[in-house]
């Protein structure tokens, strides 16, 4: 059925000619443009050109905001205390258990802290990889980046790594990833073939939470104080435990042992070897300049005289 219109129809008179309700609007509107345009606004504009200029002169700073968020698996977050102010810093309880052994469970509580927050894609963790060899491609990471990045991401649940590619020598930002825990997990997992020494190394996250069960369960054993454990590639499959002193025993004074310091008693800066090249990563500089990650820049073609006549 047809719908009743309910506008009311033009009254027309003989010496007036019609004129409707949106052409009256329209006149009022440019009417009341062009007198602003020439100079006739009232005290009213005046007034909102004065606030607008004293707002520009004050200086507003930011004092920051108190941001109600969590994660989902986390629950209400009423029950938990909030931070003091000016942290974030969070306690979460973490069970660590060898799942062929029966009573190995390890209850640890872990401190951190969100680095950032997106309202797109929740919290983040920022990550720099430096590249030095641009030119040629982006290089590999090494498997302690993905050891840190792989810790990051999975003691904030939810969160993404934020990996910012930087060449050192002007500070620009080459690339920026988005990473996910399964994506740090994969990129691990890659075989990019043994390097000089023959090692091939990989990032295997269960391999290494069991190296951290046994550690932990050693330490377990210990009577409660303040330990330091160290590791590098000297002490192989082992950890070195230091304990503190007592009574001033064992103590090392670093200011002493490098208050007579001499320049030419410090060893040599070492040679760095290049890090391999990604092949698998195309980077935005690759999509601008059409080449292929690894290769070298390709030669300029000569003209040959009796080809171009």
């Amino acid at each position: 059925a047809p719908k009743e219109s309910k506008s009311k129809p033009a009254v027309k008179s003989d010496d007036k000619p019609a004129v409707s309700s949106s052409a009256t609007d329209f006149l009022d509107t440019l009417l009341s443009g062009q007198s602003a345009l020439l100079g006739g606004a009232g005290p009213s504009a005046n007034k909102q050109q004065q606030q607008a200029s004293q707002h520009k002169k004050e200086k507003i700073g930011y004092k920051g905001e108190y941001m109600d968020i969590g994660a989902p698996c986390l629950g209400p977050l009423d029950q938990y205390r909030p931070p003091l102010t000016g942290n974030n810093y969070s306690y979460r309880l973490w069970n660590l258990w060898n799942k062929n052994s029966a009573n190995s469970n390890l209850r640890i509580i872990i401190r951190s802290k969100i680095p950032g927050l997106s309202p797109y894609i929740g919290p983040v963790v920022p990550s720099v990889k430096l590249e030095y060899q641009t030119s040629l491609g982006a290089e590999q990471c090494a498997m302690s980046e993905l050891c840190r990045e792989w810790a990051d991401n999975i003691l904030r649940p939810s969160s993404t790594t934020l990996r910012y590619r930087i060449d050192p020598g002007n500070g620009q930002v080459l690339m920026t990833q988005k990473l996910k825990l399964n994506n740090i997990r994969q990129e691990g997992l890659v075989d990019h073939g043994a390097d000089s020494k023959g090692n091939n190394p990989r990032f295997d996250p269960s391999i290494q939470l069991a190296n951290l069960h046994n550690l932990m369960s050693e330490l377990r054993s210990l009577t409660a104080g303040t330990y330091l454990v160290a590791h590098d590639k000297k002490s192989g499959p082992f950890c070195r435990l230091y304990a503190a002193g007592q009574n001033g025993e064992g103590d090392y004074d670093l200011h002493t042992s490098y208050a007579n310091l001499k320049g030419s008693d410090t060893l040599p800066h070492p040679i760095i070897p290049w890090k391999p090249i990604d092949f698998d990563l195309v980077t935005p500089w690759h999509v601008k300049n059409s080449r292929v990650p690894g290769t070298f820049e390709p030669p300029r073609k000569k003209k040959i005289p009796f080809l171009d006549n």
